[in-house]
């Protein structure tokens, strides 16, 4: 889900009023506040880093007008559904292309036109081997 954050103390977050959700989700993945949360994070081991609510709630974020929020977000939400989009079409692409090497290399899927036994040829032929004197 984009916009769950989990770790092993769990708490729900809600926006103050005045806070779109999804500008205070796309802004609580923002590179700035994950340093931020990354800060002021305790223990010992990179892998097993906590945070205090009270910790998390007072890190200091910038909140522009609601209205500005909501367009921030519907920008964001608007990319995000793109690569989305784009990702799903790489992977048809990328499939699309492997069943074509497959097909079309091994002769199951001739072309329209090309008719007829393919050769099989050696690929390198290797220069003779030299005497030494």
């Amino acid at each position: 889900m984009p916009n769950l954050f989990l770790s092993d103390l769990l708490w729900e977050i809600r926006p103050a009023d005045g806070v779109n959700l999804n500008w205070l989700a796309n802004n609580l993945k923002s590179d700035r506040v994950k340093k931020l949360i990354q800060n002021v994070a305790t223990g010992t081991q990179s892998t097993m880093k906590n945070i205090s609510q009270d910790r998390l709630l007072n890190i200091p974020i910038a909140i522009p007008p609601i209205t500005e929020q909501r367009k921030i977000a519907a920008i964001l939400s608007t990319w995000d559904e793109a690569i989305e989009k784009l990702e799903t079409l790489r992977a048809a692409n990328l499939s699309r292309r492997v069943w074509m090497r497959s097909h079309l290399f091994t002769g199951r899927i001739r072309l329209a036109g090309y008719k007829g036994e393919w050769n099989q040829i050696a690929l390198v032929t290797l220069p003779p081997a030299s005497n030494p004197v």
